[in-house]
């Protein structure tokens, strides 16, 4: 049995950049959860917002779980809204839906700007983990390039798939 202690947040662009062999991807983020898994100790998946390369990792954690049901991880949901109770209204739309998820938690959102409620949003979840999986391509604009590099500061183990799957 594993013993599970380890975290890893899940970042990414909205989009994947153009070009990018999804299945490929697919494949080879599979192969780096699994590692994260069995090699790592990392049980806990943090995932933010709607972005491709989270539904990508979801998709990666429910196949190796059917895979080996053994496995066991929660994989949560952070979202940033007004209030809590948005969650289960006009919020989760947006979102993959939270039953995907083995928990939800929100933050507050407590200033202006909801780019800059994302970034913060990441920087959270990167302070609660062990390990940063991303697919991020340098964009000085990018709020998901600005928290990886704020992981760098932080010196968490970044994972960039960005040209894994070329």
């Amino acid at each position: 049995m594993i013993d599970y202690y380890a975290s890893c947040a899940v970042i990414g662009h909205t989009s994947l950049s153009i070009g990018t062999d999804r299945e490929k991807l697919l494949k080879i983020t599979c192969d780096q959860i699994r590692l994260l898994i069995y090699g790592k100790h990392v049980g806990y998946f943090y995932f933010g917002g709607p972005s491709e390369f989270n539904n990508i990792c979801l998709e990666a954690i429910k196949m190796l779980k059917k895979q080996d049901p053994s496995i066991k991880y929660l994989v949560h949901a952070i979202y940033i809204v007004h209030r809590e109770d948005y969650l289960y209204g006009r919020k989760k739309i947006r979102y993959t839906p939270y039953q995907d998820y083995d928990d939800l938690q929100y933050f507050p959102l407590e200033f202006t700007g909801w780019r800059l409620a994302l970034y913060y949003r990441n920087c959270a979840m990167i302070d609660r983990s062990d390990y940063v999986l991303c697919n991020v391509f340098r964009d000085e604009n990018s709020g998901a390039y600005k928290a990886i590099k704020y992981a760098k500061r932080k010196k968490k183990d970044i994972i960039n798939m960005v040209f894994c799957h070329l």
